[in-house]
């Protein structure tokens, strides 16, 4: 299966914007956000500095890489499909996913549950009162500008 921003141009306005919400929403400064990465392989690019002390960064990172799916989902207006299969169809965002709950739990049942956990915290996070209406204009902004920097962002996101 195929990631579905490749069926809607907006759609990876919106994956990208996930990412990046996300990193807020668990505490991180979002530097810049982009839809045109230097990296060619990358569809997009999130650079975050995270605060000292708190969650692990495999938690964080964990769940930042899940947002992007979850976003383009939401957008589609899909009631997402938190399965696994579905989201490992973001081949690069889940190989992060599953790399960071491989090092925060080595049992493999227990790292299922970790899975889980997460992508239901993910989707409440992005489906809180207010953060939808946040992914919006943050993509809107993304899709103008291309790229925002941590001014742009903050701006975008409306707090």
């Amino acid at each position: 299966m195929e990631p579905f921003h490749l069926d809607h141009p907006d759609a990876k306005a919106w994956h990208e914007a996930g990412h990046a919400l996300m990193a807020h929403l668990l505490g991180g400064r979002v530097l810049h956000v982009t839809l045109d990465p230097e990296d060619e392989e990358q569809d997009g690019e999130v650079a975050v500095a995270w605060p000292r002390g708190g969650e692990s960064l495999e938690s964080r990172s964990g769940r930042v890489a899940l947002a992007g799916a979850v976003a383009e989902l939401v957008f589609l207006g899909d009631d997402p499909d938190l399965d696994p299969a579905t989201l490992s169809a973001w081949r690069g965002d889940w190989d992060e996913v599953c790399r960071c709950a491989a090092v925060l739990e080595r049992d493999p049942e227990r790292r299922k549950a970790l899975l889980r956990t997460w992508i239901g915290e993910v989707h409440a996070l992005l489906d809180a009162p207010g953060h939808e209406d946040a992914l919006a204009r943050i993509a809107d902004a993304l899709h103008a500008h291309g790229t925002l920097d941590d001014v742009l962002f903050e701006d975008a996101l409306g707090d």
